[in-house]
């Protein structure tokens, strides 16, 4: 097992490290790692919210234990090779934070609220996965705005990872609504599906 500590900070006004830069911080430690450029197979989920620094436990093989209930873990293949990644709680919160225009995203998207779609409109200055989430959030705020709590990004599934940096164009499709509380939506680009992303419905306690 390889361990390695993210650098993570808290994004805008959040009191929690959010999920794409979880996504981003655990890839960039898997490249330089295993010295690749791209994973196939690539399966993020998100299991709890926390305020913690997080380090992420690099295994191969699948399936493996975890003794301590995980943050979120990741599931992709290496150079063929099955692997998983665990992202756990480290010591001590970050004592960084840095600022994150999420509008401006959504500001350059076209919604079309009958048909459940979102559309990019332009080049975005953001990493694909947090335009991705960005994007999602907006679309499930428009199609249920009697939702009670907020929804928040939970789980991504695609054949490969890293995404393209090209980003205009980008279209989130509402899909599946799976129970009451998960959602699953199609992500594409130029015509070619991208992979899923899942948002959950957390109710205000």
């Amino acid at each position: 097992m390889i361990k390695k500590s993210l650098s993570l900070c808290f994004k805008g006004a959040r009191n929690y490290m959010h999920g794409t830069d979880m996504v981003n911080q655990a890839y960039s430690a898997v490249m330089e790692t295993l010295a690749v450029a791209q994973v196939d197979a690539f399966r993020f989920v998100i299991h709890r919210m926390t305020g913690s620094r997080l380090a992420l436990e690099l295994r191969k093989g699948e399936g493996v234990s975890v003794a301590v209930a995980p943050v979120a873990t990741m599931t992709f293949k290496a150079k063929g090779r099955p692997c998983l990644g665990v992202i756990v709680e480290d010591e001590g919160r970050p004592d960084c934070r840095y600022p994150y225009d999420e509008d401006s995203i959504v500001k350059a998207c076209v919604l079309d609220r009958e048909a459940r779609n979102i559309v990019l409109q332009e080049e975005s200055p953001f990493t694909p996965i947090e335009t991705v989430v960005a994007m999602t959030k907006f679309l499930h705020l428009a199609v249920f705005p009697d939702a009670p709590g907020k929804w928040v990004f939970c789980r991504w599934e695609s054949e490969h990872w890293p995404l393209s940096q090209k980003q205009a164009g980008l279209s989130v499709s509402l899909g599946q609504t799976l129970g009451t509380r998960l959602t699953r939506s199609e992500v594409c680009l130029d015509g070619e599906v991208l992979g899923q992303v899942f948002f959950s419905a957390k109710v205000n306690q």
